[in-house]
Parts: structure tokens; sequence; C-alpha cells
């Protein structure tokens, strides 16, 4: 079978829609909550990665993704991976920063990894062009579901084996981890607009 090869999200957008895989090219509100079900050893460490990657890769391609997301220029701006124990967050962590740390691409933005964080820092194009008022930076970070986490500035949020949390031994009947989590983590990511 012959690989097909698209330039840009439109592009693919149009294949689907050509062959009847999606029913509509237009989208009336903007998606902000995405399900994916993976069975086990379906790569989810792996497409998170991917996912995180990919959004710093954007926000990078912007000369000041505070600008363009329209916050303040000192602002940092997150991807965070919540999992749900902390082995797996720490492999989330080892996966992401091995394709980020490999990537030419992300090379001139790395900033030394912070040992206080599960997480790391990259510069962006302004700071590195001699900005000095854009010192926010863009931040990845991973960590293990808890009640009393807070999230920062987050313009996307994975939560990988979301399902499992209620399993934990800090998720209660009355007070399920998945709900109290979903409600300290969705304001972090309310601070962004989108201009398109």
């Amino acid at each position: 079978k012959e690989l097909l090869r698209f330039y840009s999200e439109l592009e693919f957008l149009d294949y689907l829609y050509d062959n009847k895989l999606i029913n509509s090219k237009t989208f009336v509100n903007p998606i902000t909550e995405i399900y994916l079900v993976i069975g086990r050893r379906g790569s989810k460490t792996t497409i998170s990665s991917i996912i995180a990657s990919y959004t710093m890769y954007l926000l990078l391609c912007e000369e000041s993704p505070q600008k363009y997301l329209q916050v303040l220029e000192a602002s940092e701006i997150g991807v965070a991976i919540c999992s749900n124990t902390k082995p797996n967050a720490g492999r989330q962590l080892r996966e992401i920063t091995s394709m980020v740390y490999k990537s030419p691409f992300f090379k001139p933005y790395l900033v030394s990894k912070d040992p206080s964080t599960e997480g790391f820092f990259l510069k962006t194009r302004a700071e590195i062009n001699g900005d000095t008022k854009a010192n926010g930076r863009l931040f990845i970070t991973t960590f293990a579901a808890t009640p009393s986490v807070r999230g920062s500035s987050n313009v996307v949020i994975i939560a990988d084996e979301y399902a499992h949390y209620i399993d934990s031994d800090q998720s209660t009947k009355s007070e399920p981890l998945d709900k109290k989590l979903y409600e300290a983590l969705t304001p972090s990511v309310s601070g962004f607009l989108l201009p398109d």
C-alpha cells in the first residue's frame, strides 16, 4: 500500500473529508478536549510525548509565544503531563526528554534542566534574539497525580492513564481523584487566547 504524505493539517483535513472519513471540514467551536482510548502497549507514552513536543514546536515557531497567546511577556507557558504514579511520570519525562534533546530543531532553545522540577525549560526566539522583555519561557513538566496539584499556566494538559486515577489510594468514593484533578488542572489552561 502506498504511503500518503501530508504537509499540513489542512491538507490532511481535506483528505479525510474528500474520502468521507469525516462529515464536516468546518468546526464552529474549537476542540478543547480530546480523549484517546489506547490499550496496553499501545504507545500511550510515545503519543503523549509527541503531542507535548509538537505543541512546543508550534509555539517556538512564533517569535514570542507569549504575545501570540496574548499573555504577559514574562509568563511561563507549559505543557503538563500528569501520570497516575510517580514511576509513570518518570518514564514519561525520560521519553519526552529523549525526544526533545535529540531533535536538531530544539537544540537552540534548550535551557539546562532544572533539578528542582520534573521537567525542562525552553527559550523563545525573542529571548534568543536578545529581547530583554521576553523573559518568559516555555516548559514541559511531568508529575504524579495528587489531590493537591495545581497547575501553572499550561497551554496543554495530558492526563496519562486517566481511567486509573480512581484506583489510586488517594481516591475516595466521595472525592474521586479523577474529578478532583480535572477540577484542579482545568483552570490552568483558561488564561490563553488562541488568535487563529
